[in-house]
């Protein structure tokens, strides 16, 4: 989550991780879904935190 956080996208996150997107995606919505909060707002340009994702990364980064 810090690397996305950093990069705000999940194509160059994915690249640094050396996993594919829809890998990251899918860690990322299962996250999601085990917390029950969307933690990034997703559009073509970028994926930003949501409200949640702010408080999560506090416990997570």
């Amino acid at each position: 989550m810090p690397d996305l956080i950093e990069t705000r996208s999940f194509n160059r996150t994915s690249d640094r991780l050396g996993v594919t997107q829809s890998t990251l995606s899918s860690r990322i919505r299962t996250l999601e879904g085990l917390l029950g909060k969307q933690l990034f707002i997703r559009s073509v340009a970028e994926a930003k935190r949501s409200s949640s994702g702010r408080r999560a990364s506090r416990h997570v980064c």
